[in-house]
């Protein structure tokens, strides 16, 4: 760790590459005792990042108080004792009690203002769409750098879904439909799967071939979310269902959400949602 620095105020700063005994002794020996509970989920997010090598240096560090106990930060430390895995930060020394009660009241950022500010123009659903793309019913939640890759990716799939879908439709222009659509670019024919997509947007039919679409969009339409439409994952799989059908051209009586009916991950997409190990 470097020299602090005074800042402002009696605050020192300084740049430090915390290892995971280090984290793991502040953790025990330094830290307040008073502190809000500890996020889980935070922390597994945190701890994959951390693993994959997504983790970087930001204005935002960790915080010990005027005696010396930390108080802002345990997630991230606790994320890098589960990744075993060292990380930079800064480092703030003698915070005020008063400081203290006004830390993390900024406003979260969304995944759409993540990507704007990586230079990635995203329309409502298209963050949604990416994550559905990229993890299907497993419904992954991605570290903020990794979903911002995975929209870079798939741009050339959203671009088509705009295209197809130029206005919202009432209960099927949501993530995990489009999501599903999205999925089957690579593998259905690219004008069959434009045709599919007219049946729910148009209501056209060709006939007998196309009644898995048109089963699609009734169940669709007066099953949204207004009217206590069933989960995100069912409509997912049976728009997945739905796509394999209409491709093949097979009549369809009755639709199911089935799981053997998902789409793979594309494959531009198999290493950016890959496990970190």
């Amino acid at each position: 760790m470097g020299r602090p620095v005074h800042i402002a105020d009696g605050i020192y700063a300084s740049l430090a590459t915390v290892t995971p005994a280090v984290a793991e002794r502040i953790l025990v020996h330094h830290h307040i005792e008073n502190n809000r509970n500890k996020k889980p989920y935070s922390i597994g997010r945190y701890q994959e990042c951390m693993k994959r090598g997504g983790w970087g240096l930001t204005h935002q560090g960790i915080a010990f108080n005027e005696n010396g106990l930390l108080f802002d930060g345990q997630n991230r430390l606790r994320a890098c004792v589960g990744a075993d895995t060292p990380f930079q930060t800064l480092v703030f020394f003698n915070v005020s009690e008063h400081a203290m009660v006004l830390v993390d009241e900024g406003t979260k950022r969304s995944g759409s203002d993540r990507a704007k500010i990586s230079g990635v123009k995203t329309g409502k659903w298209d963050v949604s769409m990416a994550r559905w793309m990229a993890f299907g019913r497993s419904r992954h939640n991605p570290d903020p750098g990794q979903e911002v890759e995975i929209v870079k990716a798939v741009q050339p799939a959203l671009a088509f879904i705009r295209e197809q879908f130029p206005s919202a439709e009432k209960g099927v222009t949501v993530a995990p439909v489009l999501g599903a659509i999205g999925r089957a670019i690579d593998v259905v024919d690219r004008q069959r799967l434009v045709e599919f997509c007219g049946v729910l947007r148009d209501f056209t039919s060709e006939g007998e071939g196309d009644s898995a679409a048109v089963i699609l969009n009734k169940w669709l339409r007066s099953n949204t979310k207004e009217q206590g439409g069933g989960p995100q994952g069912e409509r997912y799989l049976k728009t997945s269902n739905a796509i394999r059908y209409f491709a093949d051209r097979k009549p369809l009586a009755k639709l199911y959400a089935r799981e053997e009916a998902e789409f793979p991950i594309p494959e531009n997409l198999r290493a950016l949602v890959r496990p970190a190990e």
